[in-house]
């Protein structure tokens, strides 16, 4: 994100969007939180921007921040997200409804924005046109795999369950794979794979949920390490109790993002997985043996001390001046 100079109202109210997108917050110097609620001072800096038109440089900022990581948790996007999806200006409803379509990608994303939405809409209880055709096209442009592992990911955010949004927003699926997951959603699976069992699309389909039912509701760790195996299942998809078994627990370690990983290596261990004398332990260790010896020194070059001093002295540039004298 580039660095700003703070020079001038245009300046420092840009400064200000870009920390809250990043921080959730633009005054405090350390925030406790980058989750939903945000204070009532966030809505009017976005205020501002409406008022002079400026809009599209929200969007523009939300897009760059998204794409180039510069946020530690995706709520102050969809929040701003939110805002601008009530905008009175219809081309702005719509781009910031586009824009929110390709950054809530997943399923947690998306009943967040629903959930941000509707608190945003008080009292209203309705649902506007553009907002509901964004819920469609997110359960319908999806390809029908991957909305089935996505809805079943998550099934439930801030009190908000995919039936929810679907009945509310009366969702119709377009074709026979996603109406499938769709009727799993709402009726159950038993009712999915009596009413879309004939088309030759949603069989593979209800035969992945059917797999993730079964890994729900099963007690055998053998048939769920089997189960995931045979549909590819995810970390999400596996109930907590069932992490404990060595079976499940050596067949899911291979599908969980690294940092994931690390936060369940305790419970790895408790599971008797990371003992050295397991034999888990021992094929897994790596053969190339760090030597011992004296620490590893970076070699200083004159360019290398320039770059990291002018990194060094630029990054002060966002620390926001409070105007006050020590």
């Amino acid at each position: 994100m580039a660095m700003l100079d703070s020079d001038t109202p245009a300046d420092r109210n840009l400064a200000s969007l870009q920390r809250f997108l990043y921080l959730g917050d633009d005054f405090h110097p350390y925030p406790r939180s980058v989750a939903y609620p945000f204070s009532l001072e966030r809505t009017q800096l976005i205020k501002e921007f409406e008022e002079k038109g400026l809009e599209s440089e929200i969007l523009k900022e939300i897009k760059h921040a998204y794409k180039f990581g510069y946020h530690l948790g995706y709520e102050p996007l969809i929040f701003t997200l939110a805002l601008l999806g009530h905008s009175s200006k219809i081309r702005i409803k719509e781009e910031a409804l586009k824009v929110a379509s390709e950054i809530c990608t997943s399923a947690g994303m998306l009943l967040t924005f629903v959930h941000i939405y509707k608190d945003i809409s008080k009292p209203s209880k309705g649902w506007g046109r553009a907002h509901r055709r964004f819920l469609i096209r997110w359960y319908n442009e999806k390809d029908a795999k991957d909305l089935a592992k996505e809805v079943t990911k998550v099934k439930s955010c801030h009190k908000w369950t995919h039936k929810d949004v679907l009945c509310m927003a009366h969702v119709k699926a377009k074709h026979a794979g996603n109406a499938a997951v769709l009727k799993y959603l709402v009726k159950g699976l038993e009712v999915a794979q009596k009413d879309c069992g004939s088309e030759p699309d949603a069989v593979p389909i209800l035969d992945y949920l059917k797999g993730v039912y079964e890994v729900c509701h099963s007690t055998d760790p053998e048939n769920v390490a089997r189960l995931v195996e045979v549909h590819d299942l995810c970390l999400e998809h596996i109930p907590s109790k069932l992490l404990k078994s060595k079976e499940v627990s050596l067949c899911i370690i291979p599908r969980i993002p690294l940092h994931n990983l690390l936060e369940l290596l305790p419970q790895f261990n408790k599971a008797g997985l990371l003992k050295p004398n397991s034999p888990h332990y021992r094929n897994g260790k790596n053969s190339n043996k760090i030597l011992p010896g004296k620490p590893i020194v970076r070699q200083s070059t004159p360019e290398l001390d320039e770059a990291l001093q002018n990194l060094h002295l630029s990054s002060f540039k966002n620390v926001r001046h409070m105007e006050k004298h020590t």
